[in-house]
């Protein structure tokens, strides 16, 4: 039974977290980066150069190895001077790279009139009426 719940973790927190990560963020040019954009990817400076990594991390030493960098823009969404920066250090040719992983906006209402829907039609707990139908 403990092997059992242990590898349902280990899928939902692989598996499931990468899935969802990459189905979720899209690959946005600099040149199209906009004010207000959440980005998956942070930007970094590695020398004389900069590189980028995903903020989604699978293990602890890197999510920890990670809050020892210094990002060049925020982490939670970019800010009208973040994108600035970076599309100057972009054009100075300073990046390796051209495009930078950015979360989608996922539209919450649809989410909740869904759940909404299917307790309706369930005719209250999703659970219990599996439990029946099975």
């Amino acid at each position: 039974m403990l092997f059992k719940i242990i590898a349902v973790f280990v899928f939902f927190r692989f598996f499931i977290l990468y899935l969802a990560f990459k189905l979720y963020t899209d690959k946005v040019k600099i040149s199209e980066l906009r004010e207000g954009m959440a980005p998956a990817e942070g930007i970094f400076k590695k020398g004389d150069s900069f590189e980028k990594e995903e903020f989604l991390q699978s293990c602890f030493t890197g999510y920890f190895s990670q809050k020892t960098r210094k990002f060049i823009h925020g982490q939670e969404s970019l800010s009208e001077e973040d994108v600035e920066k970076i599309k100057a250090l972009e054009k100075q040719g300073k990046f390796k790279f051209d495009s930078l992983l950015v979360h989608q906006a996922q539209p919450f209402a649809l989410f909740i009139f869904a759940g909404f829907l299917l307790t309706l039609l369930c005719a209250g707990s999703v659970v219990t009426f599996l439990r029946l139908a099975i």
